[in-house]
């Protein structure tokens, strides 16, 4: 399940991305780096992978792929990805972009309520992506909710969330982290990236 699938695709080089930075300071940057070999550390080889996936795709159509055709690009024909979004334009978007593919399904609906009514899938082997935009403080109390309820459903299932790295946003950062450690049954591993300081706010990336 990808929860918040967004548009799918990204392009790094129209005027919204050039405005924001992020894409410069973030993936351009790093598949700069990784290009001129000026990373500061070697790279794992499930990672360069990754690198590659991205830097393909940015130097042949300036785009960035996000984690719907990620998540595709390792799928064989037995699996398939269940894709949210509720965004009109994008759920378009997604819908066009796997037409006439048997093993991507696109729901215009909203994901926790999707994952929650799909769960348990069949074969019961999989994961669920969670990565809303965090504009909404109801979206840390929505990933905790989703996620208590869906591992009563789908205790094999494995639960990827992202959240953003940001000061304005401690508090609700420390109640997502309190409140999915206390889920019963679970095994939990935390990674943060915190990336640069801009004004009075780190920002970077974390996922639970």
């Amino acid at each position: 399940f990808d929860v918040h699938a967004g548009h799918g695709v990204y392009n790094l080089t129209d005027a919204d991305s050039i405005k924001t930075g992020e894409a410069y300071n973030g993936i351009i940057h790093l598949l700069t780096s990784y290009q001129s070999k000026t990373l500061p550390e070697p790279i794992p080889e499930y990672f360069e992978k990754y690198l590659v996936f991205c830097k393909t795709n940015y130097e042949q159509q300036g785009v960035y792929y996000g984690s719907p055709a990620l998540s595709y690009s390792f799928l064989d024909d037995s699996s398939h990805l269940i894709a949210c979004e509720l965004h009109p334009a994008a759920a378009a978007a997604l819908k066009s972009r796997y037409k006439g593919i048997k093993n991507v399904h696109v729901h215009k609906r909203d994901g926790y309520e999707t994952v929650l009514a799909l769960s348990p899938p069949h074969p019961v082997r999989g994961f669920a992506f969670f990565d809303p935009s965090y504009e909404l403080d109801s979206d840390y109390i929505n990933v905790i909710e989703t996620i208590k309820k869906l591992h009563k459903r789908w205790f094999a299932g494995s639960f990827i969330i992202w959240y953003p790295i940001v000061e304005r946003k401690a508090a609700q950062t420390a109640a997502l982290k309190h409140g999915l450690a206390c889920v019963n049954g679970t095994d939990i591993l935390m990674l943060e990236i915190p990336h640069k300081v801009i004004g009075q706010n780190t920002v970077g990336s974390g996922y639970g």
